[in-house]
């Protein structure tokens, strides 16, 4: 488990990132390791993993155990297709899930010092090459200024 705070501090940035979002489903070529990515890369925590019923991973972020708080299902397959596409006018590789930060280089930073590999400016790579992105985009009526506690986050370097 991440030990630095930087878990922690992505944590309260990614809850707000896809709060409309009831989960996301994302493929995984081995679901114990994207398990361990996703937990220490995120701070994210387990709330099912599979057994005979259930085939899927389920975490949350803090705080997801609210009615309205996304959750993200890794789901073990052998298909090579991951979740991004290609732009074709600029033949840029976009993600498909976006997480909320106010300080994007800073998270990226962190992702970097983590060895994540990186997608262009504000892009990067799960270990099963799945393209996710972190953006500051907040509009009209999604963050109250007042509750907003991400633009005092800081992060590990």
């Amino acid at each position: 488990m991440n030990h630095d705070g930087f878990g922690q501090n992505i944590e309260r940035e990614v809850l707000r990132a896809i709060v409309t979002h009831c989960y996301n489903r994302i493929p995984v070529s081995d679901l114990k390791k994207a398990i361990a990515w996703y937990t220490d890369t995120f701070g994210m925590k387990v709330l099912g993993e599979p057994d005979e019923d259930w085939e899927e991973a389920m975490l949350y972020l803090d705080g997801g155990e609210r009615l309205g708080v996304p959750n993200l299902y890794l789901v073990e397959n052998q298909d090579e297709q991951r979740l991004a596409f290609t732009n074709t006018y600029t033949n840029v590789t976009h993600s498909v899930i976006d997480f909320y930060s106010a300080n994007v280089e800073q998270m990226m930073s962190g992702l970097r010092s983590r060895n994540v590999e990186m997608n262009g400016v504000s892009g990067f790579f799960d270990p099963d090459g799945n393209s996710l992105a972190v953006c500051s985009a907040v509009h009209r009526g999604q963050v109250n200024k007042q509750d907003d506690t991400t633009s005092d986050s800081t992060f590990a370097k």
